[in-house]
């Protein structure tokens, strides 16, 4: 069995449970009070959890047209690395936030598969999981999941634009160390180095 569709039904099952016991929802979302008093594995629990319906659907429709792709070429070991990782690492960003609300859903876990597929297999086509869906280049889908949650950034939105691009880094910066190409890795590093520093130059700005 795929470990995409094991993580596709358990986030199923989670939604379903959290709906007969809605305390669970706020005992396993991220939220930075929590996480500094030393609930460190809660970066790992909020991927798990949606806030409603639609937010679960669309996270698993992403999941299945990107995850199985990245899991059947990178295989299982890796492909749980990167989701795990990038949707740890995407709801820790959330302490920039001025606000203690809760951070909840797969997103920075699906938007690292998609950083990854962008870098180590650019040319494969996928069915894009923004907007319409349809067949595109990883590197394209990459690009423009990139350059929506940049300029999400600066409206007011309860979506956590800011986690999707940590998560998306994350998966990038995977994909970097197993890509042979020493000018790939040295063009795609400095980008990705541009950007962090336009990040953080741009935080006053930012709808936090």
């Amino acid at each position: 069995m795929k470990l995409t569709y094991f993580i596709f039904f358990s986030n199923i099952l989670t939604f379903i449970f959290s709906l007969f016991n809605p305390f669970i929802v706020e005992e396993f979302s991220f939220n930075k009070k929590s996480f500094f008093e030393g609930k460190y594995y809660l970066p790992l629990t909020c991927i798990f959890f949606h806030v409603d319906v639609y937010h679960l659907i669309y996270n698993l429709i992403a999941l299945l047209l990107v995850g199985t792709t990245v899991e059947e070429r990178s295989g299982k070991l890796l492909f749980l690395t990167i989701y795990l990782l990038s949707g740890y690492i995407g709801a820790i960003s959330l302490i920039l936030y001025k606000e203690n609300f809760l951070g909840l859903g797969a997103s920075a876990a699906i938007s690292g598969l998609i950083g990854f597929g962008a870098i180590k297999f650019p040319t494969t086509i996928v069915l894009s999981p923004i907007g319409i869906i349809m067949p595109l280049p990883f590197i394209v889908v990459g690009a423009i999941f990139l350059v929506i949650n940049l300029l999400g950034l600066f409206i007011p939105s309860q979506i956590g634009f800011l986690s999707h691009l940590f998560g998306l880094f994350t998966g990038v910066l995977i994909a970097l160390t197993l890509v042979k190409e020493k000018t790939i890795r040295f063009i795609v590093f400095l980008t990705l180095a541009a950007l962090f520093f336009y990040l953080l130059a741009s935080l006053p700005n930012i709808k936090l």
